[in-house]
């Protein structure tokens, strides 16, 4: 399971000479593919070539950034690499709107692992609901899309408004009635920096894990690539 490579193409070049490359290893990557980076053009065509070549092998979320701000930032790395990008652009948006719409939102792993790009809903008891959704709109100002691309875990319990975030931020008791109701034990997310890589956080016991996978952000240099198996 691999958090967001953010357009940090060896970053995630790196992965695979850690993990081993597909086929030979399966990965399921929890969204966040462009922006901060560099390289959003090479790294998403190349985890798009990877999915097409090894469907069973390679799975791909909607994240947080696979969103129209993150198809204006893939448009724009075009401008350097498209001499006919005029001609191009208005039909290249329009592919990865249709893209990111079909990319599922959630995934189950050995029937005990939530993974998601962020976090839950108060919209969602129930796993099932989720094949309920339309996930083939963009991504909704409110709502369980929204929340799984943005909720996050706090030490508080209960649902709390986040100040200056897109969604909510959920308590312990919260996941752990989420996981209870779902007969899964673990909630593994990726949208969030921490310094450790991979961090578990205390006052949610061994429920929840995130993973930073990226390691060439804006601010911190010294990090190491993280995944988990």
């Amino acid at each position: 399971v691999v958090g967001g490579i953010h357009a940090q193409f060896f970053d995630l070049l790196e992965v695979f000479k850690m993990g081993g490359p597909p086929p030979d290893t399966n990965y399921l990557f929890l969204g966040g593919y462009i922006n901060r980076g560099l390289y959003p053009l090479e790294t998403l065509c190349y985890l798009l070539a990877l999915k097409v070549r090894y469907p069973s092998r390679v799975y791909l979320l909607r994240g947080g950034h696979e969103n129209p701000y993150g198809v204006l930032q893939y448009a724009n790395a075009l401008l350097g690499k498209l001499e006919d990008v005029y001609n191009r652009e208005a039909e290249d948006k329009q592919l990865l709107y249709t893209l990111y719409k079909s990319m599922p939102i959630a995934a189950v792993v050995d029937n005990n692992y939530f993974c998601v790009p962020s976090g839950i809903s108060p919209s969602i008891d129930e796993i099932r609901q989720l094949n309920e959704l339309d996930r083939f709109v963009e991504c909704p100002q409110e709502g369980p899309l929204l929340d799984l691309s943005w909720a996050e875990p706090e030490a508080r319990e209960g649902w709390q408004l986040q100040y200056g975030s897109l969604s909510y931020a959920f308590g312990p008791d919260i996941l752990r009635a989420f996981l209870d109701g779902n007969g899964l034990t673990k909630l593994i997310r990726g949208r969030q920096l921490v310094m450790d890589v991979i961090i578990h956080n205390i006052q949610y016991t061994t429920h929840i894990h995130t993973i930073h996978t990226h390691i060439h952000t804006h601010y911190f240099r010294d990090m190491q690539v993280a995944w988990m198996a």
